[in-house]
């Protein structure tokens, strides 16, 4: 996952004095939004193949992927159809009801075949962020 460097003060005070410390953490990066462009993934980098539709716009379906054990924040008003991990070793795929990771989740493991998401819930197929896990355990 991609962050960036972030700088806090952190302060402290005792009798008479102060004392401040800067202090660099990790966050993670603005996570980018799914369905997108199709990514060019580097030799050994997990690649998530999904199928996606949007009643208005692509009723048919559309393949794309992405690269890298990540989270992406999933358009709302498009449905996942199918997904695939062509690459190995695969990686679990966590899809989470919210975009903020909370709610409900379920968990997807693709062995390079299509796996269509449970329908249990709208938010299975319509969820909040997809999360390519760095854990390549089946669920």
């Amino acid at each position: 996952m991609k962050s960036r460097l972030r700088t806090a003060l952190i302060g402290t005070a005792a009798i008479g004095s102060v004392l401040c410390l800067a202090v660099d953490y990790a966050v993670p990066a603005d996570a980018a939004t799914m369905p997108g462009s199709s990514q060019t993934c580097a030799s050994g980098q997990p690649k998530l193949d999904y199928e996606w539709s949007n009643l208005q716009t692509n009723p048919a379906g559309t393949w794309s992927n992405v690269c890298g054990d990540a989270t992406w924040t999933w358009n709302q008003s498009d449905f996942v159809l199918y997904i695939r991990m062509p690459t190995s070793p695969y990686h679990r795929v966590w899809f989470h009801q919210y975009a903020n990771g909370s709610g409900g989740a379920v968990c997807l493991y693709s062995e390079d075949n299509d796996v269509q998401p449970p329908q249990q819930y709208v938010w299975e197929i319509d969820p909040g962020n997809i999360q390519v896990s760095a854990n390549t355990s089946p669920c």
